[in-house]
């Protein structure tokens, strides 16, 4: 296990390194300069002197290797720059929409396993049956939809249906528990909808596979009642390729999070990158993308070292 975690560890390092150096020269490679952007603004008037100096003043006349290692070395120090569009440290405005699109993404998976891996086990146990032919058309709805259109589709369905929409935008969650869990519900299952229909259908899978195993039979014929034998020998095993799954699909709800923070105006990361773009505000884009990469990564080496802790026989050769 020591070796498999040394490993592990050893292609985290420069996979993030890789991530930062694609993320910085995309950056640069596309077309449009931020010193333009400022200075035409409202139709300003600017003179060539002003562009100049505005771009030394950002730092971008200057070669991209040394711009690359100046950010780097930022990084390292918790500082990922100053924004172009509103003048202030980078990591001030992310400090406080960093907890709420965490909030929002846990909450989008502790709905999507809690609802998808008891569907998936009793899909399992009774298949060709009315519900498991349900779980079928549920999952299959449900892998085929967007993210972003199952969030309008939700709305619609709330306010032509019931006549309510929850409240939008976002109250912390330490001043107005209630509130905040009243606006993040719906934001929270339009975002898991997909990865609730993708877990059921692993669930399903894996669990039918265990299901046939030799030790379940054994399991059986010792006495043991049938919520035991499916609990600790049939989803005890059938949840380690849950747990590669949830921990893809948490990586992903990062990316899932962009339009539903617009939809349902909830101020995180997402919303955060889709106004940096606009204003072209390269370092807010940069740091926004290695968070969320890193984010991906990091949720992914976890994954890894657990499963090699429950599976033993996963072993690097």
């Amino acid at each position: 296990m020591r070796q498999y975690t040394i490993k592990r560890i050893g292609l985290f390092i420069p996979t993030v390194l890789l991530v930062t150096v694609i993320v910085f020269v995309v950056m640069r490679l596309i077309p449009g300069d931020p010193a333009l952007a400022i200075l035409s603004a409202d139709d300003a008037v600017y003179t060539q002197e002003e562009l100049a100096q505005l771009r030394a003043e950002l730092g971008t006349d200057r070669p991209i290797p040394i711009q690359y290692f100046e950010w780097i070395g930022g990084i390292l120090q918790g500082d990922f720059g100053t924004s172009y569009w509103w003048g202030g440290p980078v990591m001030e405005r992310l400090g406080q929409r960093i907890p709420v699109t965490i909030e929002l993404a846990i909450l989008g998976i502790l709905l999507a396993v809690v609802c998808a891996v008891p569907l998936g086990v009793i899909s399992a146990i009774k298949p060709d049956s009315p519900l498991d032919y349900l779980s079928r058309v549920f999952t299959l709805v449900g892998i085929s939809i967007p993210t972003f259109f199952s969030g309008i589709l939700l709305t619609l369905v709330l306010i032509r249906a019931f006549g309510w929409l929850p409240p939008l935008g976002y109250e912390d969650i330490w001043e107005d528990p209630w509130t905040n869990i009243k606006q993040l519900m719906l934001p929270a299952l339009a975002l898991g909808f997909y990865d609730m229909a993708f877990i059921a259908r692993v669930t399903r899978s894996s669990m039918m596979e265990i299901l046939r195993e030799d030790y379940m039979r054994t399991a059986r014929a010792k006495g043991l009642r049938e919520i035991m034998v499916l609990s600790r020998h049939g989803l005890k095993n059938a949840v380690l390729p849950v747990l590669t799954i949830s921990g893809w699909q948490f990586g992903r709800l990062f990316g899932g999070t962009v339009i539903i923070e617009k939809i349902f105006l909830i101020p995180g990361v997402g919303q955060l990158l889709i106004d940096s773009i606009y204003q072209r505000d390269f370092p807010t884009i940069q740091a926004v993308i290695v968070i969320v990469a890193l984010s991906i990564v990091v949720v992914n080496l976890l994954v890894d070292l657990l499963y090699g802790w429950l599976d033993p026989r996963i072993r690097y050769a």
